[in-house]
């Protein structure tokens, strides 16, 4: 960063300018919602200012090493003293100026792992192959992401509603192969939730939210920040859509029609068809396979600036939170978070068809990747299914909804 000129004020993020704009935590209350409050809270949860205020964290024992680890609330905050609350206030303001946010989020390797294209791009870095070729850093990140969940206690935060939840989607999937209406009804439900905020995220761009595009889904607003680990995560959901469009013996000329819909909408599509289709193929099974690995490398240098951030305290609140700064990322994460369901129940009914009852074994897992990367869950299905393609998954379409026969 270039030194300030003397006398020059410090950066301050901007305020109350916007919906999609930082908001001043003195202006905020208990009632108050949105990602700003979410990310106060998270600065809140900080150790150090647990330790300096006394808060009192969320979890029963609150104690990650000796410690005190957990989530804070607002109202904690709201008990200070004047003086306090006003330095809290200054030092959040001052953690979240873009210079400071640039500084923190930046990848942490000399972007020799770096391959941006746009200047945008190139303070932060977006694309990035470190990855690939330096597995002594992936093994850290990864013992550093078992760290946060552990500490974060997300099992257990989740576990009551999520096994069930996903047992309940196994059901729906297991019902296809009796009454195929009722799969097929669910399903709809939230292809139509896709699409209506696929034509809300159009409308968008179209009084000008085409124009910040690009900043808006790869540059870092916040600190810790959640904009590029979900765009990435989309990026690989409409790569394997694309995939099978150009590939598949059930894409081709008569599947483009997929091209207007979300990236959601395509995934199911295409997950649906590639476990239809009866033709193995060994290249397109394995490309499905190498692309799930390739993505999660390609994800795993912006995790790993989460991690940076969830290591200064409790962050698992602003992990979804902060994917909403503005309208263009939104998009992304809603398509992410809600194509989960749809996946779930089509996991199901493929291994089902395939495994019989050990499907229910087998739902734990598929459900855990698919929570945590859903591109690479989608793409490790369709390349199995493609893999071991045989003549009886025609019985999978029983409606014929696979209209594509391939290009020629």
């Amino acid at each position: 960063m270039a030194d300030k000129e003397a006398g020059e004020p410090a950066a301050q993020p901007l305020l109350e300018t916007g919906d999609h704009d930082l908001k001043d935590p003195a202006k905020m209350t208990e009632e108050s919602a949105g990602w700003q409050k979410t990310l106060f809270e998270v600065f809140l949860a900080r150790a150090e200012n647990i330790s300096k205020y006394d808060f009192t964290v969320g979890y029963p024992d609150g104690l990650e090493d000796g410690v005190k680890y957990g989530e804070v609330d607002f109202a904690q905050y709201k008990k200070l003293s004047e003086e306090q609350r006003a330095e809290i206030r200054e030092a959040f303001l001052a953690s979240q100026t873009q210079e400071s946010v640039d500084e923190k989020m930046a990848f942490m390797d000399d972007k020799k792992g770096s391959f941006d294209c746009f200047e945008s791009n190139k303070v932060q870095g977006y694309w990035n192959a470190r990855a690939f070729y330096d597995p002594a850093w992936v093994g850290q990140t990864l013992s550093r992401d078992s760290a946060w969940t552990k500490k974060e206690k997300t099992f257990l935060k989740w576990a009551p509603t999520a096994v069930p939840f996903g047992y309940f989607l196994c059901g729906i999937g297991i019902l296809k192969h009796w009454f195929p209406f009722v799969t097929y009804g669910v399903e709809a439900l939230f292809v139509v939730a896709l699409l209506y905020f696929y034509l809300k995220w159009l409308a968008h761009l179209v009084r000008g939210g085409w124009s910040t595009w690009w900043t808006d889904i790869t540059v870092e607003r916040t600190f810790p920040g959640s904009i590029r680990y979900f765009s990435i995560d989309y990026w690989s959901v409409f790569c394997a859509g694309l995939l099978w469009l150009f590939f598949d013996n059930l894409g081709g000329l008569k599947a483009l029609w997929v091209l207007a819909v979300s990236g959601g909408v395509q995934l199911v599509y295409a997950v649906h068809c590639t476990f239809s289709t009866t033709d193995p193929s060994v290249w397109l099974g394995v490309a499905y396979l190498v692309a799930s690995i390739a993505w999660v490398l390609l994800w795993m240098p912006s995790q790993s600036m989460w991690l940076a951030g969830a290591e200064l305290g409790s962050s698992y609140k602003g992990r979804g939170g902060l994917a909403k700064i503005n309208p263009n990322i939104e998009y992304m994460f809603l398509q992410i978070m809600m194509v989960g369901v749809p996946l779930l129940i089509e996991f199901a009914a493929f291994m089902f068809m395939e495994v019989s009852w050990w499907v229910l074994l087998l739902m734990f897992p598929a459900a855990y990747c698919t929570i945590r990367h859903i591109g690479f869950a989608a793409l490790v299905f369709m390349g199995i299914a493609k893999l071991t393609a045989h003549s009886g998954r025609s019985a999978y379409d029983p409606y014929g909804i696979c209209i594509g026969t391939g290009w020629f």
